[in-house]
């Protein structure tokens, strides 16, 4: 049985942010915020239902190959959902959209009046666990700096509490974006480490440092 991301009938939380930039631009449908810099202005957490698989061409494909999986989803209350679909989009290193989701919002006329995208909670937070633990690494790193002169002491002092900073503001998101979910759907969030499986079942599986699984019970 072939892998797939996602399985029709899956119940998939997802989230976006609303945020002010620095610049006073409001944004309501921010996948990645830089809590540092950003405005968080409310957490958006959603399920979507997925409803059905299909094979699609990546974007940019000449020859229309159907080599890749997008989906339909349905929100609660019936609109539609699209996860790389009706087409996928890659990067040459980047697959951040198989992780997107984009709701169709529709006027009276039965027409486009928005898109609101999403990002797969379990996802997110995933990521933002590696980012937390390689900021946390460096921050110990840079507290053992031998410094040398005045400049060098200052610069290192800033860099310290610049990365402190995000360490703080990044775990906050985290929390918080955690407490939003348990609170609203009454499930708790819990990770374990990420292990990689081989296709040889000769290969034992190995924990993938760094990188945590996500999901809920």
């Amino acid at each position: 049985m072939s892998y797939t991301r996602y399985v029709v009938g899956q119940i998939v939380p997802v989230v976006s942010f609303s945020v002010k930039y620095p610049n006073g631009n409001i944004n309501n449908s921010c996948l990645h915020p830089l809590p540092w810099e950003d405005t968080n202005l409310s957490i958006n957490i959603r399920q979507f239902e997925c409803t059905e698989h299909h094979k699609v061409s990546w974007n940019y494909d000449p020859d229309d190959k159907k080599d890749y999986d997008g989906f339909i989803f349905k929100d609660e209350k019936g609109s539609t959902v699209h996860n790389q679909y009706p087409s996928a989009h890659y990067g040459q290193l980047d697959d951040s959209q198989d992780w997107v989701f984009d709701l169709i919002m529709k006027d009276d006329q039965d027409k486009i009046a928005d898109i609101l995208s999403f990002v797969d909670l379990f996802h997110f937070l995933s990521n933002l666990l590696h980012d937390l633990n390689q900021l946390e690494k460096n921050t110990k790193k840079s507290e053992n700096i031998v410094t040398v002169n005045n400049f060098r002491d200052l610069k290192t002092a800033y860099h310290k509490k610049k990365e402190k900073h995000h360490v703080d503001t990044l775990r906050k998101l985290y929390d918080d974006v955690v407490a939003k979910y348990e609170e609203q759907f009454h499930k708790k969030i819990c990770t374990k480490p990420s292990v990689m499986e081989f296709i040889d079942p000769e290969k034992s599986p190995v924990v993938v440092e760094g990188f945590w699984d996500v999901y809920s019970e």
